[in-house]
């Protein structure tokens, strides 16, 4: 899967739960994530990743992950989400 399907594909997505709130994070997220922690760099650089999103007020966040060529995604439930398996 390519970087332009991965997107498109998680956009359809959101406009078919649309009642649901996602942040997706952009494909590069996981790998500046993955260079901070080796460097032991300041977590806080990575903030402006969600563009003033109060992530507390999402319902899903989706990260993307590329590594060695290998496709996967980690979705992040909120808490108040938990157990609503109505609205997917």
């Amino acid at each position: 899967m390519s970087e332009n399907n991965e997107s498109c594909y998680f956009k359809y997505l959101q406009k078919q739960h649309f009642d649901l709130r996602f942040y997706i994070f952009n494909y590069f997220f996981y790998s500046k994530l993955v260079q901070c922690k080796e460097q032991n760099a300041n977590l806080t650089t990575l903030q402006k990743w969600s563009h003033g999103v109060d992530l507390l007020f999402i319902d899903y966040i989706v990260i993307p992950i590329n590594h060695n060529k290998h496709w996967s995604v980690v979705i992040i439930p909120h808490f108040d989400s938990l157990g609503q398996d109505d609205k997917m």
